[in-house]
């Protein structure tokens, strides 16, 4: 009898698991482009999710941020030299979508731009 509350538990967690979600993904999708950077998450929705002033900004740091679906505001860092600024994205997150951005150098400096979507895979809506 004490097993059936722990199955009940572990179904639960698992269905709370594989809730459809939305994905911010950092990679710059044009490596052969020298003006373009991957971009580190640094805060969503007001809560920081990744310390800059702790861990530093290196190829492959926090370039992947799962979201529920709805409307958030991301604040994201080029993963670029010196310590580039933070910069906004509002974002409204589709479940089972991974929205695709990159940082562009600008003569005004580095913007953050959108370079497309694509399916989450093994994701089910």
């Amino acid at each position: 009898m004490r097993l059936l509350p722990l199955a009940i538990a572990v179904v639960a967690l698992g269905a709370c698991a594989s809730a459809p979600h939305g994905e911010f993904y950092g990679k710059n999708l044009a490596p052969s482009s020298s003006d373009m950077h991957d971009l580190a998450v640094v805060w969503v929705d007001g809560q920081l999710v990744f310390d800059t002033s702790v861990k530093p900004v290196v190829v492959g740091a926090n370039i992947t941020q799962e979201l529920e679906p709805g409307r958030h505001e991301l604040q994201v860092r080029a993963i670029a030299p010196g310590k580039p600024p933070l910069m906004p994205i509002a974002l409204t997150v589709e479940p089972c979508t991974r929205y695709n951005f990159a940082a562009k150098d600008t003569v005004s400096g580095l913007i953050a731009v959108a370079m497309g979507e694509t399916p989450i895979p093994g994701c089910k809506r």
